[in-house]
């Protein structure tokens, strides 16, 4: 791990040792992709998914809960659709997920009906919509990308 100050900010940033010919990693590029292309998402999602860590589908049924950290309401009706792609697993801090929590909006979902998930962790060296975590001994935090979320997530 390297860990550089930038900004007043402790930032760490770290090296991933897995070679991208990993069998593994192929294999958890390959389910990550396989779940993109079914459900119509772009290809460039899977640079906020650390390939390293484990990532699989899973099923979200009724009643099971995530959060969101999205931006805030935008001035004037119908400018804020609170529903994304992007869910953390409630115990998820922003600060594990890299998202910068100025002017971000805790919401929390619930599912209302079965449908399919991608579990994985961000990359520790961030995303273009995340940055690295910026503390040391920094783990990602788990995200569930549920598409279509606007019609199987309530907000509660």
């Amino acid at each position: 791990m390297q860990v550089t100050q930038k900004g007043g900010l402790l930032r760490a940033t770290t090296r991933l040792a897995v070679s991208a010919q990993s069998p593994h990693v192929r294999a958890r590029e390959q389910v990550a992709l396989s779940f993109l292309r079914r459900h119509g998402l772009s290809p460039s999602l899977l640079d906020s998914i650390d390939l390293a860590a484990d990532v699989r589908e899973i099923l979200v049924l009724p009643g099971d809960q995530y959060l969101a950290y999205r931006p805030g309401p935008l001035p004037g009706p119908q400018s804020w659709n609170p529903h994304g792609v992007f869910f953390a697993i409630i115990g998820s801090a922003p600060k594990d997920l890299g998202i910068r929590p100025n002017n971000r909006i805790v919401t929390r979902y619930m599912a209302t009906r079965r449908t399919a998930g991608l579990r994985s962790r961000i990359p520790l060296s961030g995303s273009r919509w995340n940055q690295a975590p910026k503390f040391v001994g920094a783990t990602s935090g788990w995200q569930v990308l549920i598409p279509h979320a606007d019609n199987c997530l309530k907000l509660v």
